[in-house]
C-alpha cells in the first residue's frame, strides 16, 4: 500500500512537471492497457529521441577525427573500442533515463491520477 501511495504521489509530480509523459501512461492504462505495454510505449518515445543524438554523435565525432588527434596520446583517433565503449555507455544511460520513470509511471494507479486532475 505504501508503494502505491508513493508512486502516486510521484505520478502526481510528474504530471505537475511532465504533463505529456505521465498523462500518456495514465490514459493508456484507464483504457486498459497492461503495465509492460506502457512500459515498452514509454522506453520507445525515449529511446525515439536518444538513439538518433548518438548516431548524430558518432558521426560528429568521427568527422572531428583530425582535429582531435594532435590531443590524442597513444590512442588512435578513429580507435574502435573508444567509440564503441562510449556508444554503449551512452546507450545504456540513455535507456535506464527512460526506463526508471517509464516503470514508475506504468505502476500508477489511474483512477487516483485522473482524480487529481
Amino acid at each position: 500500500m505504501s508503494s502505491l501511495s508513493r508512486d502516486s504521489r510521484y505520478a502526481l509530480r510528474m504530471l505537475a512537471k511532465q504533463p505529456g509523459f505521465t498523462a500518456v501512461a495514465v490514459v493508456t492504462l484507464a483504457l486498459g492497457a497492461a503495465g509492460g505495454d506502457v512500459l515498452r510505449l514509454l522506453l520507445r518515445q525515449g529511446l525515439t529521441l536518444a538513439l538518433p543524438g548518438l548516431l548524430i554523435g558518432l558521426v560528429a565525432a568521427f568527422a572531428l577525427t583530425r582535429v582531435m588527434s594532435a590531443l590524442l596520446l597513444q590512442v588512435a583517433a578513429t580507435d574502435p573500442y573508444i567509440f564503441l565503449g562510449v556508444s554503449l555507455l551512452l546507450a545504456v544511460t540513455a535507456t535506464l533515463a527512460s526506463y526508471i520513470p517509464a516503470r514508475r509511471a506504468a505502476h500508477v494507479d489511474p483512477a487516483a491520477a485522473l482524480r487529481c486532475q
